[in-house]
Formats: C-alpha cells, structure tokens, sequence
C-alpha cells in the first residue's frame, strides 16, 4: 500500500490540479483503503451526517436507491448523446452544498453530471462551480480514510495523499499571482 501510494503521489505531484481526474483517483483510494475501514467508525461518521441533515435511514436508504438508478440512468444518457436530458435527470441526485461526511456515489454522481454537462453549449451557469464542488469532496472523501481507518500508517499514508494534493493547488495559485 505504501508503495501504490508513493507513486500516487508522484503522479499527482506531476500534474496539474486541473488535469486530476477526481473520481479515478477517489476509486483508486477506496480500493487501497476500503479494506481497512473500520465498519463502525465509518457507521458512527455517517449516523452523525445524517444526524446533522435531519435524515432518517429509511430516507437515506431510499434517496441512494434513487441515486443508483439515475446514475444508471445518467451513463445510459452518456452513450445515447442525450446530454441535455441526463443532466435534468441528475440534478436532484447531486451533493448538497455543506455536507460533511461524503459517499462514493456522490462523487460518482457529481462526476457523470460534469461529463454530460461538458457536451452542452452553452455550459450549465453551475459548470464551475460543480467542478470545484467535485474536487473539494474527492479530497473531503480521501481526508474520511484518516478517520474511519483503524491502522495508524494508513491514516498517515491517507493524510499524505491529501498534502500531494494540496500541493499542486497551493503552487497554481502561487504561478497565478
């Protein structure tokens, strides 16, 4: 795990922050550490969330159920070009602006919606805001291993990947001054 980390981070180190694609590296992450996840730290995190949204289970369990459907969906709008229709169809399903505790279908979700959305002309008004919204939870979603793994080395290489990603952000902006 180390090693795939180390050249992880050699890889995002060598791109630009806008060259990243977020939703392959968050899968890239969740494979490495998905096995390590303590079941109920992640359980205790996401009780909390839904705690802060006023959410039952059953209204999560619910909204996922209708999540996986529009992704389903939404890539089927992808391969048919009706890219319009798959973005309508999305909206509903998108992150909320402020949540604290975030999923794999959420970036899966913001992700789809950007690819469609990146075939209309002109752009959603949103376009940039929801690219930056996906970047921001990517990192949120890596940042969530350092908390939910139980091994404190991989919480470590978790924190380390969040710095290679920080970095490239922290010099674009320097380049920009």
């Amino acid at each position: 795990m180390r090693k795939h980390t180390n050249l992880l981070q050699r890889e995002l180190k060598s791109r630009s922050i806008d060259q990243i694609n977020w939703l392959e590296l968050v899968e890239r992450m969740d494979y490495l550490f998905r096995v390590l996840v303590n079941a109920d730290q992640a359980a205790g995190q996401l009780a909390d969330e839904l705690r802060r949204r006023g959410q039952s289970v059953d209204a999560f369990v619910e909204e996922k159920r209708r999540r996986e459907k529009a992704l389903t969906m939404g890539k089927q709008r992808l391969k048919t070009q009706d890219f319009q229709l798959g973005v309508q169809e999305l909206m509903p399903h998108l992150p909320p602006a402020g949540i604290r505790f975030v999923l794999l279908s959420d970036l899966q979700c913001l992700d789809l919606w950007l690819r469609l959305a990146a075939h209309l002309d002109p752009k959603p008004a949103e376009f940039a805001l929801r690219n930056n919204q996906l970047r921001e939870l990517a990192s949120r979603y890596i940042g969530q291993f350092a908390v939910t793994v139980g091994l404190p080395d991989a919480q470590h290489l978790a924190l380390e990947l969040l710095d290679a990603i920080r970095i490239p952000r922290d010099q674009s902006a320097v380049a920009a001054d």
